[in-house]
């Protein structure tokens, strides 16, 4: 969720296509490794990357938590990438348009929704999948976000009613070009139902 100088910018990549760096994503797997149990989870679960790009975040996900959790692994996004990491399928639609009833058809098996949203987009999608979220028995919704994010008067009424259960405050501030970083911090910002993710607010950091 990368922002740059602004949504009509020259310098913005198509797509907002900010790749996610490997070690923000490292951080976020042992936190989930921590956090999802076999006797919680108990059915295999689905994860599920939204605006998966090139579906990093999956793959580094999924690598971490194999040992211990059956997984179904779903990457969505309007452009399919041209390789697909080992145990994943690709889902070629537009999320906000998707009926997730449809496609996670059972509201009893756990899921984990994870994502680092476009920046206009962002909003569409993490309300619609922490709105799901509430339906289900139980899972994970987790969305890489600018700390700011929170503060907004426009999102305040929704965050009151859905306030975030965890947040993994990345330190240093994540590049997401490779050519330094923008003014501003990030976050994962994570919701869950009926799973304990521990502290609220962590202040992690690069190895």
């Amino acid at each position: 969720m990368s922002r740059t100088k602004g949504r009509k910018s020259s310098i913005r990549l198509p797509r907002d296509l900010y790749a996610t760096p490997n070690w923000c994503i490292h951080i976020l797997a042992d936190v989930l490794y921590n956090s999802i149990t076999p006797h919680i989870f108990i059915h295999p679960f689905y994860l599920c990357d939204i605006s998966a790009g090139d579906g990093r975040i999956a793959s580094i996900c999924k690598n971490k938590l194999k040992s211990k959790i059956k997984m179904h692994c779903l990457l969505i996004d309007i452009v399919k990438a041209s390789t697909t990491p080992k145990g994943c399928q690709w889902l070629i639609k537009d999320y906000n348009k998707v009926n997730l009833n449809s496609v996670f058809n059972n509201k009893q098996m756990p899921r984990l929704f994870i994502s680092n949203p476009p920046f206009s987009l962002a909003d569409q999608m993490v309300y619609k999948t922490v709105d799901y979220l509430n339906t289900c028995d139980s899972g994970i919704a987790v969305f890489l976000l600018r700390l700011n994010w929170l503060g907004s008067v426009k999102r305040s009424v929704w965050l009151q009613h859905n306030p975030p259960n965890k947040l993994l405050v990345l330190t240093p501030r994540p590049s997401f070009t490779g050519k330094g970083t923008d003014a501003t911090e990030y976050a994962w910002v994570m919701w869950s139902k009926n799973i304990d993710l521990g502290n609220a607010i962590n202040i992690v950091k690069k190895a």
